[in-house]
């Protein structure tokens, strides 16, 4: 059997609790979640559009939000954006809304991080609008950090901060993405990828993947 390296047992420990997240092991069953009350006024749904649900508001929708005066149009609000990314309204489970709520779950799980609840990081901005990855590896990335105790020459130094890379393929993906996907398709590895320091875990590769995810998230049928 293959040494294992530190970083690759630690992307292995975090692909399979990804894993295990997202397929139910720690989650509840959909059947039996209840998404979160509906905004009952204004002030209600300020703090549910910056919950969560904020990676899959679109610029129009923030606009209309902002319009928002009773607590009729909080509800009716609510309930168009859900709709309008249901693939089947003839039944009575919308399932675009449950698989948002289990990522949600997992992501809060998986990502907590400085006192920020895991789906309002970045991590959890990636698991909410492209799911799981196909792939998941820890590497190193290069850094310069300006030293104020050095000499002139020496004030500049290269520091080494981990980066863990998420890569993703077309068939993992939602079918409005991976239509979009193969329309503009130059060959590259879909991958996103999150520089940790001491500040915390940020996005540095994948903006585009994940703008084009929120793009393509109004329900288009049927996957």
């Amino acid at each position: 059997m293959a040494h294992l390296t530190g970083r690759s047992r630690l992307a292995l420990a975090l692909a399979a609790l990804l894993v295990a997240a997202m397929s139910g092991v720690v989650s509840a069953s959909a059947a039996g979640r209840k998404p979160p009350p509906v905004p009952a006024d204004r002030g209600e749904l300020e703090t549910w559009a910056e919950g969560p649900v904020r990676w899959l508001l679109l610029p129009a929708e923030r606009r209309s939000l902002s319009q928002v005066s009773s607590p009729a149009e909080a509800l009716r609000f609510v309930e168009t954006f859900w709709a309008r990314r249901d693939p089947d309204p003839a039944t009575e489970i919308n399932p675009f809304r449950e698989r948002f709520y289990r990522r949600v779950e997992a992501a809060d799980l998986l990502y907590l991080e400085n006192g920020v609840r895991g789906s309002l990081t970045d991590r959890g901005r990636a698991l909410i609008l492209l799911g799981s990855p196909t792939g998941l590896r820890v590497t190193s990335t290069e850094a310069l950090k300006w030293d104020p105790s050095g000499g002139a020459a020496d004030n500049v130094k290269v520091s080494y901060l981990p980066l863990e890379i998420w890569t993703y393929q077309l068939e993992d993906l939602r079918r409005p993405l991976r239509q979009a996907l193969m329309a503009t398709d130059d060959g590259k590895e879909l991958r996103v990828s999150f520089v940790r320091d001491v500040a915390g875990t940020r996005l540095s590769e994948g903006e585009e993947l994940l703008d084009l995810a929120l793009r393509t998230a109004l329900a288009l049928g049927p996957e």
